[in-house]
């Protein structure tokens, strides 16, 4: 028998939200998540939890949210979610560029049972997360100084995610049968992300580079087969 679950991760980076939530497709929507989590959403995790980190937790207001079910037990629908939700992040940092990272998550049953209430998430009024996976910190983003002058966020600039939720639902079930084909947008997806991730600002700017590449690539002409023929050519105009 499955329930509804949850799987949330906090905007940062983010203006408030005006007019409500925020609609996407695929269960996904971007709301105020604020008052959600309480101590008691962790229970006995709160032993691995500092005070700083149970305090960041209990912080979050803005949150792209995925509503699914599941079973008792950990199955693919988890899989599912966790893959979605990193492309729709990183769909997020196309569109404007946050520190939002979809490694700070908490994932968790919505249960008629608790402290909280939720009739915004759950299909039952007086709902509570229970028996949560989550972590606890953000992996650091960086952005570039360019990046980090255009401020917050605006959150409804993200509704423009939801052109993109169909072709990841399809990518998510290839995935998850085995089917390892070339996809462009998923080796530029992965790309970009590493740019984000990387320390250095030189090899951030090459794979924002390779990602580039990446989309006008196909199953048979890729990676250094399609970069330096347009290298040649490049060099060749100039």
């Amino acid at each position: 028998m499955t329930k509804p679950k949850l799987r949330i991760v906090p905007l940062l980076n983010t203006a408030d939200l005006s007019g409500g939530p925020i609609s996407l497709s695929a269960g996904f929507s971007i709301r105020d998540v604020t008052g959600l989590l309480t101590p008691e959403t962790f229970g006995l995790f709160k032993r691995t939890l500092s005070e700083e980190d149970l305090e960041a937790l209990l912080a979050w207001d803005i949150g792209v949210v995925h509503e699914f079910r599941s079973g008792l037990v950990i199955g693919p629908e988890e899989v599912t979610s966790e893959y979605m939700m990193r492309f729709v992040i990183a769909a997020l940092r196309w569109l404007q560029p946050t520190a939002t990272t979809d490694t700070w998550f908490v994932q968790g049953f919505v249960s008629p049972k608790g402290p909280v209430r939720v009739q915004t998430f759950s299909a039952q009024a007086g709902a509570a997360i229970t028996v949560p996976q989550f972590a606890s910190r953000p992996q650091h983003i960086f952005l570039e100084d360019f990046e980090a002058r255009c401020g917050l966020a605006n959150p409804h600039a993200f509704g423009g995610v939801s052109a993109f939720l169909s072709g990841f639902e399809r990518i998510v079930r290839d995935m998850t049968a085995g089917r390892d084909s070339y996809i462009p947008i998923v080796m530029a997806t992965r790309l970009s992300e590493q740019a984000y991730l990387d320390f250095d600002p030189r090899l951030r700017l090459l794979k924002r580079v390779m990602a580039l590449e990446a989309l006008f690539s196909s199953d048979t002409t890729y990676g250094k087969k399609a970069l330096v023929p347009r290298v040649q050519n490049s060099c060749t105009r100039a």
